[in-house]
Order: structure tokens, then C-alpha cells, then sequence
């Protein structure tokens, strides 16, 4: 991390929703180095009308820095007017969402509830409080089946409860900062991935079937797809912090494209895993052929470029690089 970018946060009250996630616990720790009281917002459920979050202090001695742990739910009105009084964040980097996919209605309902519903209540209790910035993630697949590469002058085109949850969210976002003046930015990111990552989504399920040996089932794989390493968002998410620059919707992705058949084949390769790879799984319905990202605005506006392609991203997960400090910033 350069020293600028450590001094731009340097006694400076950070709030993050979604702590317990894997961005997020990737970008705790890369504001760990900067001197900064970090303020998380771990989910914890609990009643809507309770106004107590459960609050404890966690103080990490291999590097500089206090993490505050914070257990509550974004959905509890009082509970984030609370918590934003008392914490006054100078910086507030939104990534509390339900990412799961269904077609179940309570999943449906939640998702809406929480990615809509628990941004609004955010907003809200940002009511009258003087910040810096505040960076919301949104999602790529806000697109939709919009013509690749995707670029930000595109209408959104969501086809599942969760894009459409995520674009309804940043346009309440838009909606406050008009109003009230929010200063905000908006970054729409690509299908990241990175070592430590949990999920069912195609890459750790990949590798996970390739280091146990175990046989790993996909669809055909001609669906292509815009992967960015976990790193390279980092990056992105904090230059968008400290960059001046306000009111905007960014893409951040690799720029590049890959068939899941031949991101399957370089894993294999790299890995040296004896796994069976079956291609028999049907697309989904909603199958988005060509995933790829225009990322020049995000060149432009936050001076920010992708630095690990898929085969070095690949490789540094799969190998076990160790690495110092976790993640390590650079802004050119």
C-alpha cells in the first residue's frame, strides 16, 4: 500500500456492512496497515425494533490498527442509527447483500428485503452526518443479456431477483445523493474470486473438486466470463474512496473474457489434478453468453488497472502463495 493512500485513511473512522464476507474481510485487512479506527458490521440477527447492537473490539498485533466488531442486521433501523451516531465513519463502504440464487419466494423476498431494503436503511441513518465517501458494490449482473463489453451508459437489463435487487439499490443511492448531496460511487464488479473463497460459484467449486481429485461436473462451457482477481477489486474499492470522484457507476473487471471450458482447462493444468471434468449440466435459462466488461472509466475516473490476469490469479491461489500483509494497494 503506498504511504498516500495510508495517510488518505490515517485516523480516520471507517464503517464496512457485510464484514463477515469475503471482500470485505479482504479489505479489513488491507485497511488494517492504514492507521485507521475500522468499524464492521458483522450480521447477526435479531428484533427489528431492538436499538442495541452487540459491539466488541478486536486489536490484530501483526499490524497496525483497530478492528471494532459490530453484530447486528442492516434491516434494524435503530440499531444502524445507532451505530452510525456513535461510529460518525468518515468512510462507509457498503457490501452487505444476499448473493444466493433461487427461485424460492422467502429467498426472493430477503434478497429484495436486505439488498434493497437494508441500503435505504443505511441511507437514512446517514441522515445529517458529514462523510467522505461512500462506495457501494453493485453487481455486473446488473447487464443483464446487454450486448458485451458492458459499459455504464447501458440501461441495466436484470433478469434475476437479485440484479434486480441490486439495480433498485443504486437507485436510492443516486436518489439520496442528488438530494442530500451524498458523495458516493457506485462500482459494478465482475465475477471476482480469490484464494480463501467460499461459495458455490464456479471457480472455488472448481478448484476445490481439482484439489481433492474429485470428479467436477459443468455445463458445456462456452459461456464466457469476465474474472477479477480479489486484489484488483481491493484496489479499486479503495482508490474509489479517496479519488474525487462522486455521482458515478464504474465497472471494475479484467477486460477480458474467458470460456468456462478453458478457465476449467487452465485450472487443471496448473494444478495437475487428476479430476474427471464432465460437461453434461444444462445452461440455465437465464444463461448470459458473453460476460466482458468495458473498464476504461474506471482507468479514466480512478486511475486504476487490473493487474493479475485469470492464469496468474489461478496460479497464485492454487500454488498457496503466501502473501504479505494479504493484500498489498497500489494506485498509479
Amino acid at each position: 500500500m503506498t504511504n498516500g493512500l495510508t495517510e488518505k485513511f490515517r485516523g480516520k473512522s471507517v464503517f464496512i456492512t457485510g464484514a463477515g464476507g469475503f471482500i470485505a474481510s479482504r479489505l479489513i485487512d488491507a485497511l488494517m496497515n492504514c492507521q485507521c479506527e475500522i468499524h464492521g458490521l458483522f450480521y447477526s440477527p435479531a428484533p427489528k425494533n431492538a436499538d442495541v447492537f452487540q459491539q466488541t473490539q478486536e486489536s490484530r498485533i501483526i499490524r497496525p490498527g483497530k478492528l471494532y466488531r459490530h453484530k447486528g442486521d442492516i434491516m434494524n433501523k435503530k440499531g444502524m442509527r445507532k451505530i452510525i451516531l456513535e461510529t460518525r465513519p468518515d468512510f462507509i463502504f457498503h457490501l452487505a447483500a444476499i448473493t444466493e440464487k433461487g427461485e424460492d419466494p422467502d429467498l426472493i423476498n430477503r434478497t429484495m428485503d436486505t439488498n434493497f431494503g437494508g441500503t435505504f436503511n443505511l441511507l437514512q441513518a446517514l441522515s445529517g452526518i458529514k462523510f467522505a465517501k461512500l462506495v457501494f458494490l453493485g453487481s455486473g449482473e446488473e447487464y443483464g443479456d446487454n450486448r458485451a463489453p458492458f459499459n455504464e451508459q447501458q440501461a441495466v437489463r436484470p433478469l434475476s431477483p437479485y440484479s434486480l435487487s441490486k439495480a433498485a439499490a443504486e437507485d436510492i443511492c443516486f436518489a439520496f445523493s442528488k438530494a442530500f448531496g451524498y458523495p458516493l460511487v457506485i462500482l459494478r464488479p465482475s465475477v471476482v474470486y480469490g484464494p480463501g473463497q467460499k461459495s458455490r460459484m464456479f471457480i472455488p467449486s472448481l478448484l476445490d473438486a481439482l484439489t481433492k481429485n474429485q470428479p467436477f461436473r459443468m455445463t458445456k462451457g462456452d459461456q464466457k466470463r469476465d474474472f477479477v482477481y480479489i486484489d484488483d477489486l481491493i484496489e479499486a474499492i479503495l482508490a474509489a474512496a479517496i479519488k474525487p470522484v462522486t455521482g458515478e457507476r464504474i465497472n471494475i473487471g479484467s477486460g477480458k473474457s474467458y470460456s468456462l471450458k478453458r478457465a476449467a482447462a487452465i485450472a487443471q493444468k496448473i494444478s495437475g489434478s487428476k479430476s474427471s471434468i464432465s460437461f453434461d449440466l444444462p445452461y440455465r435459462q437465464t444463461e448470459i453468453m458473453n460476460y466482458l466488461f468495458d473498464i476504461s472509466k474506471a482507468a479514466k475516473l480512478l486511475g486504476w488497472r487490473p493487474r493479475y490476469s485469470l492464469e496468474k490469479g489461478l496460479k497464485k491461489i492454487i500454488k498457496g502463495e503466501k502473501i504479505h500483509g494479504r493484500t498489498v494497494v497500489r494506485l498509479s
